[in-house]
């Protein structure tokens, strides 16, 4: 007998945002991506006051190099979103849609891969450690 995986309808959603907003920017370059069971449809929560998050879920974020997890955090002003093997790898939504902060760590990513590129080993030892991590991610 089958069992059957059900996902919260926000890590469908997550999954779904994941794909659109980062397969236009790595694919050219990445081609490594496999979102098996992406589904349509968001649900909207019904956030509380708080200053702790209202919702948190992790996804994997499938590549090559396998699997890396994502970590989501809603609060009730926006969300934040971050690798969870590297988590000062962040980002966060300026106008409170998963989307905008799913895009805003595409933007980093992409940013730290063009450091990478310019400044080549004259960088701090952190963001050496931030570059592997990154390089491991992406087989680059």
């Amino acid at each position: 007998m089958e069992t059957t995986i059900t996902k919260l309808p926000e890590e469908e959603a997550a999954s779904r945002l994941l794909y659109h907003c980062w397969r236009g920017r790595f694919d050219d370059k990445h081609e490594a991506f496999s979102f098996p069971g992406i589904t349509e449809g968001m649900s909207e929560k019904v956030l509380k006051d708080t200053e702790q998050p209202v919702n948190t879920f992790q996804i994997d974020l499938p590549l090559t190099t396998g699997k890396w997890p994502i970590v989501f955090e809603e609060f009730v002003d926006g969300w934040v979103v971050y690798f969870k093997d590297f988590p000062s790898i962040i980002a966060s939504s300026d106008d409170g849609s998963l989307e905008d902060a799913l895009d805003s760590l595409a933007d980093i990513v992409l940013d730290d891969f063009q450091i990478m590129e310019e400044y080549k080993n004259n960088v701090s030892s952190y963001m050496k450690k931030r570059h592997q991590f990154l390089k491991k991610v992406f087989k680059t």
